[in-house]
């Protein structure tokens, strides 16, 4: 879990700023998150170095407009020092909020601290739930830096699996993706297991698979005429993962079994298929079309750019907490 930190700067409430929205860029942010989303996060807005020990007089220093408390901060930082730092963060003039996967078996606030944050948010596009709190919906999305600077080689891996972290294989071959993967043995395939390895994953897979963080995911996908991510997270209401975002960013087509959350959150990047014999068609057209690449990059890039990027995630939070935050360009 980071702490979000790069600089600090006068006081400048965030209570009376509501006449005067401000570029998500200039909004004040203390991140109590995972590493990553502080890396994420960074480009997209003024991160402060701020503390969990932080007093009264440190916050009202550095004046943020939002605190974010994110899984890893209500899993491992506890409770009684979030609920304190909240407290201390809102008589600064912040808003505060948990923003989460929405896994049921995961990390959710706990009722003490629900009495001071001003919102849940919600990875999900389709999301309806709403507790006494308000759960808002969210998009997932990628960090830009890295998809920016992306250029698709030739591919040199006709088909491509993605296996999710943690999650046991098991549970991640549901029917439907056992569909895909007999569509895809067809062809040469390679497999890359996104670390902490998932438990169990059969010899056949692992035999020509690549280990490597979520980072190194987005060159695989880049080296692939077509990458099959057929696991629940992709196919779930609750989650679209950042690997989905490097896809359609890079231009690579993926096939997914059906499902709601990626045909919500990225409904004309994916093909989907019922049937074995659907789907051998999908990757087929899909390797025969590669001179479609560059066209499909292009698109990708401008519906990440301009529909999911954390300066988006950040404009809906603000917006939705009552900071006022100007429409992202």
């Amino acid at each position: 879990m980071g702490v979000s930190g790069h600089d600090r700067a006068g006081p400048q409430g965030s209570e009376g700023d509501t006449a005067h929205p401000k570029p998500a860029e200039a909004l004040r942010v203390v991140a109590v998150c995972r590493e990553r989303l502080v890396e994420s996060l960074a480009p997209a807005c003024r991160l402060l170095p701020v503390e969990l020990d932080a007093g009264r007089g440190e916050l009202r220093e550095a004046a943020p407009n939002l605190v974010i408390l994110d899984e890893s901060a209500l899993r491992d930082a506890g409770d009684a020092a979030l609920v304190q730092f909240v407290a201390r963060a809102r008589e600064a003039g912040a808003r505060a909020c948990a923003w989460t996967a929405g896994d049921p078996d995961g990390p959710w606030p706990s009722a003490s601290l629900r009495n001071y944050i001003d919102g849940v948010f919600v990875a999900d596009p389709a999301q309806t739930m709403r507790d006494a709190n308000g759960a808002f919906p969210l998009p997932d999305a990628a960090a830009q830096a890295a998809l920016e600077a992306a250029r698709r080689p030739e591919p040199n891996v006709p088909v491509g699996l993605v296996v999710e972290p943690r999650v046991p294989w098991e549970k991640q071959l549901t029917p439907r993706l056992a569909v895909l993967l007999e569509a895809a043995f067809d062809h040469r395939f390679e497999a890359f297991v996104v670390e902490p390895r998932a438990p169990g994953i059969p010899a056949e897979i692992d035999a020509v698979a690549t280990p490597g963080s979520e980072r190194d995911c987005a060159a695989f996908i880049a080296r692939c005429a077509v990458v099959i991510a057929g696991s629940p997270a992709w196919a779930s209401r609750l989650h679209t993962p950042p690997v989905a975002f490097d896809a359609v960013a890079i231009g690579t087509p993926v096939i997914v079994p059906p499902g709601l959350g990626i045909s919500l959150t990225l409904p004309h990047m994916t093909g989907t298929a019922a049937d074995a014999d659907a789907a051998r068609q999908l990757i087929e057209t899909a390797m025969r079309t590669g001179e479609a690449v560059p066209g499909r990059r292009e698109a990708g890039m401008a519906s990440v750019r301009n529909e999911h990027t954390y300066r988006h995630r950040l404009a809906t939070i603000g917006s939705a907490l009552g900071v006022a935050v100007a429409p992202v360009a």
